[in-house]
């Protein structure tokens, strides 16, 4: 597949096409992945990528010692369709870990076709953080 003309030329417009970053990674092991006794392994599973929509809470536990410390852990959409329905979720936050994607730096937003992806991730960043109920909450930004 990844010999074809057209595949070739659709990965190489993956920017302007809203593309999975990943989909070369898949073209390239398509028999593998295409076996009826396909079991992914690692990188497969690290390499997908399934879009929150709505709001996902993880709670879990770190043993350490004599106590131990319980996590809420929040998980938001980021589509600006989404982006409303965080705001109730953030009473009592003590921390925030913000995760932007580098892969966005040549691709446009889905929203609208013209906004840099990047530039949005930014601005958002700079408006969660300026958020008045987030002014005690250690912040923790991470580029993948």
């Amino acid at each position: 597949l990844l010999e074809d003309p057209a595949i070739l030329k659709t990965l190489q417009h993956r920017n302007m096409l809203q593309l999975n970053d990943s989909a070369e990674y898949y073209f390239a092991r398509l028999d593998r992945i295409g076996k009826m006794d396909y079991t992914p392994d690692e990188q497969d599973i690290l390499r997908s990528r399934v879009a929150t929509t709505g709001i996902i809470e993880f709670k879990f536990v770190m043993k350490g010692g004599a106590a131990n410390t319980h996590f809420r852990m929040i998980d938001v959409g980021g589509q600006r369709s989404e982006r409303r329905k965080w705001i109730h979720c953030f009473e009592d936050v003590t921390s925030i870990t913000f995760v932007a994607s580098l892969a966005g730096y040549d691709q446009v937003c889905v929203e609208d076709g013209k906004t840099n992806r990047m530039q949005e991730s930014l601005a958002l960043w700079e408006q969660i953080v300026n958020y008045p109920i987030f002014r005690n909450a250690s912040q923790i930004g991470r580029a993948h």
